[in-house]
């Protein structure tokens, strides 16, 4: 049910709507035949108690000072001094949909089953896609279940041998350049050696010094000769010099995602002065490194994390169900969950624990 438009909301627009004048009808304004000097006045304005009898509006009104969004889909353009309202719009079927609020339960082929609560049939839009160079700081948490769900997947479908190369820059270079190396590096690995690139997990972060440095994950042996043409290729090719290429063995394959997500997100973020647009100090958000000192930068530009074409497979989920948000079934189901997610040690047993709990069709 809507929320009621206040007495100060009804103040605030009851004179805009009040000073509305519909425009001139062609041919009758003035020097047109049979036109007028004086603009024909609009319709009465709406008494202040419909404003707050529209059931189904969503709305956004804008002005000169900050005031939050109302509840009715009026939406009004200032032309000059005048304020006008443009024809309601109506949702896309035609007719006010009413949202549902249900619990959304997702199994995935690694054996997690996680439950979160979502809202259906929603007018909302999504927000409008951003253009140009991306920016970013850290791998998402989003980016991490990703790679947590097909590492895992993967892990228990096949044998692997994991192991974590650190690819540096010696030399201060622009996030572009260090991105295009990276990617030429991949592009090689998926043409020549594409048994090992087959799988792999990259993900990019900060120096304390501000030059950009990756982490792949490998699933593969990897000779000691296609290793050192690995490593000449990076250092010496590419240019990034000696000591940019390292490799580090990771004893348990099911430990890999954990590991690299904990790798990542060991930096703490902290404090530290700062400028904003007025001019004003404040403390905004910095990241400092072990020795106390603070990072040069803490975005870069391009993508956080890549993930192979054939291991983001894995983390698409097998199903996806939903209930009602808080019937019995959800609340049994929620029991042994922890943050929402829940690890099994199967897909199959995963899929039992939702088939014996739901209701049979």
């Amino acid at each position: 049910m809507p929320k009621p438009v206040c007495e100060a909301d009804i103040a605030f627009w009851a004179p805009r709507v009040a000073s509305y004048d519909a425009p001139e009808k062609r041919g009758a304004g003035p020097g047109g035949p049979g036109g007028s000097a004086q603009r024909t006045p609009g319709p009465p304005a709406p008494p202040p108690e419909t404003l707050s009898a529209r059931p189904c509006f969503n709305i956004r009104a804008e002005s000169e000072t900050a005031r939050s969004p109302r509840l009715f889909r009026t939406f009004p353009t200032r032309r000059g001094d005048e304020w006008e309202l443009e024809k309601p719009t109506l949702p896309v079927a035609g007719t006010p949909k009413l949202a549902k609020v249900v619990n959304r339960i997702r199994v995935y082929q690694s054996g997690e089953l996680e439950m979160r609560t979502v809202m259906r049939q929603s007018d909302s839009k999504p927000p409008p896609r951003a253009f140009g160079p991306r920016y970013s700081s850290e791998v998402s948490g989003n980016g991490r279940r990703v790679i947590r769900r097909s590492v895992n997947a993967l892990v228990e479908q096949e044998t692997c041998q994991v192991a974590m190369y650190t690819l540096t820059s010696q030399a201060m270079m622009p996030d572009r350049d260090f991105n295009r190396a990276l990617h030429s590096f991949l592009a090689w690995g998926r043409k020549y050696v594409p048994h090992v690139f087959k799988y792999y997990v990259i993900a990019c972060e900060l120096q304390q010094r501000g030059t950009l440095h990756a982490h792949l994950l490998l699933f593969k042996r990897v000779p000691k000769g296609l290793w050192r043409r690995m490593r000449d290729l990076w250092a010496v090719k590419y240019g990034m010099g000696a000591g940019s290429f390292d490799v580090k063995k990771i004893k348990s394959p099911k430990r890999a995602a954990a590991y690299l997500t904990k790798y990542l997100s060991k930096k703490k973020a902290a404090y530290r002065l700062g400028l904003d647009a007025e001019g004003l100090i404040h403390y905004e958000p910095w990241r400092f490194g072990r020795n106390g000192e603070p990072y040069v930068r803490v975005k870069f530009q391009g993508n956080a994390y890549r993930v192979s074409d054939a291991l983001r497979l894995l983390a698409v989920p097998v199903g996806t169900y939903f209930i009602p948000w808080g019937c019995p079934q959800a609340l049994k189901i929620a029991k042994g969950l922890k943050g929402g997610v829940q690890f099994w040690p199967s897909l199959e047993a995963a899929l039992w624990r939702v088939s014996s709990t739901l209701p049979k069709p």
